[in-house]
């Protein structure tokens, strides 16, 4: 079970890794894309518009797609996801158990 919390903590790493395969985004078959196969544009688009929120404001400061600013924007943005994953995943479940008191001054009854 934990290492299933553990993938769903790093699944949002999978974008930068399958925009990162060259020439991974195609629409027609070519015989020069070593890439491609019926599956691999919609993964590459939906991987796209995942990071899509994060390239639209770093461009909005006139950052470069597939710029190392760019790439260093998206590390942070899906580290963020994937840091509110862990907290959700692996947060310790509230202790309460009656804490024992200290002794008292007056009769037992």
């Amino acid at each position: 079970m934990k290492i299933l919390r553990w993938l769903l903590v790093l699944t949002p790493f999978l974008p930068l890794v399958v925009l990162n395969i060259p020439d991974g985004m195609t629409f027609m078959r070519e015989p020069s894309d070593p890439w491609y196969t019926q599956y691999t544009s919609p993964v590459w688009m939906a991987c796209a518009i995942f990071v899509y929120p994060v390239t639209a404001f770093l461009q909005v400061f006139g950052i470069q797609l597939y710029s190392a600013t760019h790439f260093f924007g998206m590390a942070l943005y899906v580290g963020a996801i994937a840091a509110l994953f862990y907290r959700l995943l692996f947060r310790k479940p509230p202790n309460n158990a009656l804490r024992p008191t200290g002794p008292h001054n007056g009769p037992a009854t």
